[in-house]
């Protein structure tokens, strides 16, 4: 009985570990608004998925972003790229 809820909870944490993106960003100091990530994950379709959201949550913003396209690394896929918004101007 206990082996098998042990059993249920790793392959729990694993579907959870293969449905999460791994991403990782970094403000840009020299270009304000700018930040360069680094998404990875599992699967190609869950990199794709966080790369989706940010290039929409960019463009509803009138920002600007440019990612690659996802690429198979050694124990999943990654990409690398970089979202820049717009900064208010002040008064």
């Amino acid at each position: 009985m206990l082996h098998t809820a042990i059993a249920d909870i790793l392959r729990g944490q694993e579907s959870v570990r293969r449905a999460t993106a791994h991403i990782e960003w970094q403000a840009d100091p020299a270009t304000p608004g700018r930040t360069a990530y680094r998404i990875t994950g599992a699967t190609r379709d869950v990199v794709q998925n966080a790369i989706s959201a940010r290039m929409e949550a960019a463009e509803r913003l009138d920002g600007n972003s440019e990612f690659t396209h996802p690429e198979r690394i050694i124990d999943g896929w990654l990409s690398l790229g970089y979202v820049l918004l717009p900064q208010p101007v002040a008064a």
